[in-house]
Formats: structure tokens, sequence, C-alpha cells
């Protein structure tokens, strides 16, 4: 009887010592007033609290600064949020140390309006094509944005062409 109940225990300590433990919940979104544009994907955050945030929208690749269409992607960005209350859904510390998220303005996500207008690319990796594929291939098909160009090149496929743009200040 103590030979069960000690194999019943060590069983039950067993099990939960390799339960999953609840995914802590999100953050609370980041929310202010858009003070500066920076680039089609980055902009600066007013908190309520006087704070300045960087924020770059999470799933988005804008062009490199030396490519065709950086400003246009940029005066995008400005129209859709400058001096506009924004919320930033699951905004989190890139590796840059910013602020990264879905930017929503006005109930619109405008990380998607970005692609989906053809102002920016969905952000790929090297197995994913990323969140915002459909909208990008819309956007190219129905010649958008920066499709209205002609040949347009990501970002990553300008880089392995070109190198790197001449280096910009960090921010």
């Amino acid at each position: 009887m103590i030979r069960h109940l000690a194999a019943a225990l060590i069983a039950v300590s067993a099990s939960t010592a390799f339960a999953r433990k609840p995914a802590p919940p999100p953050p609370p979104p980041l929310e202010g007033t858009v003070s500066e544009v920076i680039d089609g994907a980055t902009l600066v955050l007013q908190t309520a609290d006087g704070k300045a945030v960087t924020v770059r929208l999470a799933g988005i690749e804008p062009p490199e600064p030396c490519q065709a269409w950086v400003s246009e992607s940029r005066d995008a960005l400005q129209d859709f949020v400058h001096d506009q209350p924004v919320s930033v859904k699951g905004a989190a510390r890139d590796a840059k140390g910013r602020f990264s998220g879905t930017v929503l303005a006005d109930g619109s996500d405008i990380n998607r309006r970005m692609v989906e207008e053809g102002h920016a690319f969905s952000a790929r990796s090297k197995w994913d094509r990323g969140p915002y594929m459909k909208e990008e291939r819309v956007a190219h098909s129905l010649a958008r944005g920066m499709y209205t160009t002609g040949k347009v090149e990501t970002p990553t496929d300008f880089r392995r062409e070109h190198g790197p743009c001449a280096p910009q200040a960090a921010r």
C-alpha cells in the first residue's frame, strides 16, 4: 500500500513538473500620437506621459533608402498616421530596441494598408513569404504604388545584388 502511494505521488509530481504553464497575457497596446515618420515602416509615437517611442511596423519591409519609391513609401505612411492617435498591438522590442507591432489608426491596420497599396513588401524570412503576401500579390497584380514603375526588387534582393545603402544614422 505504501509502495502504491509512493508511486502515485511520484507520478503526480512528475506530471505537474512537465505541465505547460499558461502563456503570459499579451502586453497592453502602446498608444499615442504619431509625431514623426522616419521611413515607410518606422514612426515616432508620443505617449500620453510625454515619452517619444520609436515604433517599427511589424511584418512589412519598405524599400531601402537608396531604392526607388523610398520617399513615396515614407509619404504614404505619413499621410496615413502623422498627427493621428494610434495604438500598437502586440508591441514588443525588436533586436534594435525599437517597439515593433501592428499599428492601428482609426480601426485600420496600417501595416496591411502599406502593403496592399504597394508602398511596402511583406517581410520575408528564409522559409516564409511573410504575413502580408496575399496583399502584396494583389498590389502587384493591380499595379498599385511601386508596382506602377515597372521592375520592382524586394529590399533583400536589392541588397544581395547591390550591397547595402550608405549607412544611415542609427535610430
